[in-house]
C-alpha cells in the first residue's frame, strides 16, 4: 500500500493523463434532400483536412480531433448533382450526438402548350440551389417563347 501511495503522489499525471484517448472521436450523421436520404455526398471538415462521402443510406462517420475544436465547427457539404455546395456550422456539444443534416429542396413544375392548349412539354426539376432553379425557369420559358408556346411554371 505504501508502494501505491509514493507512485500515486510522486507522479500522478502519469496516471490520470487520458487525452490522447478523448482527443479522436468519430461524429456521425446523415444527409437528406428533402425528407430523402443523399448518397455520395461529400462531406469534409477542412480545419481538420478529413473528409468522407455518404453511404447509400445518406449515413457518414468522420474521426476528429476534438481537442482541436473550439465552441463551433464547420462541415462542408458538396454534391454536383444536386448543386450543394455549403457549410453547415455546429456546436461541439451538437457534435456528440447523431446530426441529421436537412439540405433545403427547391422544386419547379414547368409546362409548354401549343396554341391549341395541348400540353407539348412538361418538366419537373429539385435542386439545392434556389438560383438554379430561377436560371431553368428562365431557360424553359425562354424556349418555349421562342417556339410560340404559352409557358408555366410554379414552384412546388
Amino acid at each position: 500500500m505504501a508502494v501505491f501511495v509514493i507512485i500515486f503522489f510522486m507522479k500522478p499525471t502519469q496516471l490520470s493523463d487520458y487525452t490522447g484517448c478523448a482527443a479522436d472521436r468519430a461524429i456521425s450523421g446523415t444527409t437528406y434532400f428533402g425528407d430523402t436520404p443523399v448518397e455520395n455526398m461529400d462531406v469534409s471538415v477542412p480545419k481538420q483536412n478529413k473528409s468522407t462521402r455518404t453511404d447509400n443510406f445518406g449515413n457518414f462517420q468522420l474521426s476528429l480531433d476534438f481537442t482541436a475544436i473550439e465552441d463551433k465547427l464547420g462541415i462542408h457539404l458538396q454534391n454536383k448533382e444536386l448543386r450543394v455546395d455549403t457549410v453547415y456550422t455546429f456546436t461541439k456539444e451538437q457534435l456528440a450526438k447523431s446530426l441529421d443534416i436537412k439540405i433545403k429542396k427547391y422544386c419547379v413544375a414547368c409546362t409548354q402548350k401549343d396554341s391549341t392548349g395541348a400540353v407539348v412539354n412538361q418538366k419537373t426539376t429539385c435542386s439545392a440551389s434556389a438560383s438554379y432553379i430561377e436560371d431553368y425557369i428562365k431557360g424553359f420559358t425562354q424556349a418555349g417563347v421562342a417556339q410560340g408556346r404559352t409557358v408555366e411554371c410554379t414552384r412546388q
